[in-house]
């Protein structure tokens, strides 16, 4: 009993740590999953597994976010569909070392040109799925390319339309929110500094205060190009992050 009340305590000490953004975006995520997997068997699609995996792919923190991985996901899929399945349908892969063959051929282009293109990285997936999902369902290749493409589209649409409904996380607020963090976090740095002064400063110390502003600056950055897309996308009025994050790395320099 004990020790299910020290579980127990642990545990709501682990959620007063997590922050409205985590909370919503795991909700979004729950909500897309089960949503993705009841449209799928309404439509009655073939495998509704790749429609639940996108949906959950795809609702990501920020709006702008999850427009980049849709994308993303959407343009490696058919790439990937369209070229695993002209392999497949082009070369007989009836024995298994034809099926080795063309298993070679399909994949190793499309993750020569994955590993030059982090987003891309589904593109092997694709590949390998379309090619060898009929020798399980016993279906073509050419219906398991179409079927793949219907499955991730229709998982990227509940993904962005969860994204878009279910308690929308701008990502000109998430940048707001981590601007001002990252301005404590440089006021407590001016602090340690002027106490180092007096008491002595470490280069250990000194390096670990300069590696936390500078990852919240990325984070800041990668917010920041979220944002931008967002406004091109007429989803947002805010005004550009270009100048706020500008002014934050001039701060940063000058506080050093």
């Amino acid at each position: 009993m004990k020790q299910l009340q020290i579980a127990w305590n642990r545990l709501r000490v682990r959620l007063g740590q997590l922050t409205r953004i985590q909370l919503t975006l795991a909700l979004r995520v729950t909500l897309a999953a089960i949503l993705a997997l009841v449209v799928a068997q309404a439509v009655h699609i073939p495998l509704p597994l790749w429609t639940v995996l996108t949906a959950v792919i795809v609702t990501q923190m920020s709006v702008g976010r999850s427009i980049k991985a849709s994308a993303d996901y959407l343009v490696g899929t058919i790439g990937g569909a369209i070229y695993g399945g002209a392999i497949a349908i082009v070369i007989p892969h009836e024995s298994e070392w034809a099926l080795l063959v063309v298993l070679f051929i399909s994949v190793a282009p499309l993750a020569l040109y994955a590993a030059t293109r982090a987003n891309m990285n589904v593109l092997p997936i694709t590949a390998i799925i379309v090619l060898l999902v009929p020798t399980i369902t016993h279906t073509t290749p050419f219906y398991s390319a179409v079927f793949r493409v219907l499955e991730v589209a229709l998982g990227a649409v509940i993904g962005l339309l969860v994204s878009f409904v279910v308690l929308p996380s701008s990502a000109h607020r998430q940048m707001r929110q981590l601007a001002a963090r990252t301005l404590e976090l440089m006021a407590q740095v001016v602090v340690s500094l002027l106490a180092g002064l007096r008491e002595g400063l470490g280069d250990s110390e000194l390096h670990r205060l300069q590696d936390g502003i500078g990852q919240a600056l990325n984070e800041l950055n990668t917010i920041g190009v979220e944002a931008e897309r967002e406004r091109r996308a007429r989803l947002s009025r805010e005004p550009e992050t270009g100048p706020l994050r500008r002014t934050l790395l001039r701060a940063m320099v000058e506080s050093w």
